[in-house]
């Protein structure tokens, strides 16, 4: 069964990444860092912009980052496949910009686990699409190949673990431009699958395998009662009757007595007296 997730807008993640993947030549100072989930949680629909910066290029910035789990353990076998779209624009055509991805699983602890995909982006910047466009307009994920359904590396995770998606541009040059990218999920419909629309809908992403949660049952870390259970004494029954003293259990000696088809019963019948008692629980 196929994952897809959505990328919400101000939702802090249980954990943060200790690092980028290793491909990106830069990453933005105050990149986004939020959270990817499977239901929508109507968070707004936002612009992000990241700067190109001057260094030469062509090279990969990344600006966002979105965290997915706790995770139940699994792993990404041979032929498995990534593919999604979000909108995004260059603020000038000289910015030779396309829509760049990478995606990882990391530990509780937020160091790597393993890599899934390396930094991938198409490298044509001949022909619009790939490039962005000057107006936020769809853009497909591709690899250098222009492939849109992504082929992922052979990994596996442990229960607990988590997925990071990483999010950027390929860009080629050294003037500094801006680069924006629009996510959020607070829309009742997903983007289309295509490189040319502009409806303000959800940006998504979608695995061909099943990534799942891990299941937890009831709070983490153990709960510590607090005040005291103690100082349950005299407590009044229906009738005004106020018990007192301990429970106690009579021992009745049965011999001999017959009953009904000609039974005799042996051994010790115990007759519990049910009397409440005093004192702390």
């Amino acid at each position: 069964m196929a994952t897809r997730l959505y990328f919400r807008y101000n939702q802090s993640p249980d954990v943060t990444p200790s690092s980028w993947s290793t491909g990106w030549n830069e990453t933005q100072a105050s990149p986004v860092l939020s959270v990817a989930e499977c239901l929508k949680g109507s968070t707004t629909l936002t612009t992000f912009t990241v700067a190109t910066g001057t260094a030469a290029g062509p090279n990969f910035k990344g600006g966002l980052r979105f965290v997915y789990g706790p995770l139940a353990a699994g792993s990404i076998g041979t032929g498995q496949t990534v593919k999604g779209v979000m909108r995004c624009a260059e603020s000038n055509a000289g910015a030779n910009a396309t829509l760049a991805i990478a995606i990882k699983f990391i530990q509780s602890g937020g160091s790597d686990r393993s890599i899934a995909l390396a930094v991938s982006a198409s490298d044509n910047t001949a022909a619009t699409p790939p490039e962005m466009t000057t107006s936020l307009t769809n853009r497909r994920f591709n690899d250098v190949n222009e492939a849109t359904s992504i082929a992922l590396s052979n990994v596996s995770w442990n229960d607990g673990d988590y997925l990071v998606i990483e999010i950027g541009a390929r860009k080629g040059t050294t003037t500094t431009r801006n680069l924006t990218f629009r996510y959020g999920d607070n829309s009742g419909s997903d983007l289309v699958e295509d490189d040319s629309s502009t409806s303000d809908y959800c940006a998504w992403i979608e695995f061909t395998n099943n990534i799942t949660k891990k299941v937890t049952y009831g709070p983490t870390g153990g709960i510590t009662p607090s005040g005291s259970l103690s100082n349950r004494s005299k407590k009044t029954l229906p009738g005004g009757v106020t018990p007192s003293g301990t429970l106690v259990a009579q021992k009745v000696n049965v011999t001999t007595k017959s009953l009904a088809g000609g039974m005799t019963p042996a051994g010790t019948l115990v007759r519990r007296i049910g009397r409440l008692f005093t004192g702390d629980l």
